[in-house]
């Protein structure tokens, strides 16, 4: 990927992102949980303007820890909050 078409897709993305934003304020749903369904969403939709999304199969165990991720974080989040 050239920086060029980096910045393009980084446009692209924030775009997207803004777009989602907007449909949660108007569906009236929290803006993080659309921006998760919106984030699957583009994960399952085959675009050309997403291929650099695409896993390769070096990258495909480091895409497995993913959906573990929110519940270290939440688990941190609690650990922090005790301490202080």
């Amino acid at each position: 990927m050239t920086p060029s078409s980096g910045i393009e897709f980084l446009i692209w993305l924030l775009i997207a992102a803004a777009i989602i934003a907007m449909l949660a304020k108007r569906l009236r749903i929290p803006c993080t949980v659309s921006l998760v369904l919106g984030g699957l969403l583009l994960g399952v939709i085959q675009l050309p303007i997403l291929s650099p999304l695409q896993p390769s199969p070096n990258r495909q165990r480091a895409l497995s820890f993913f959906p573990c991720l929110p519940t270290v974080v939440a688990i941190f989040r609690q650990l922090y909050e005790k301490m202080y």
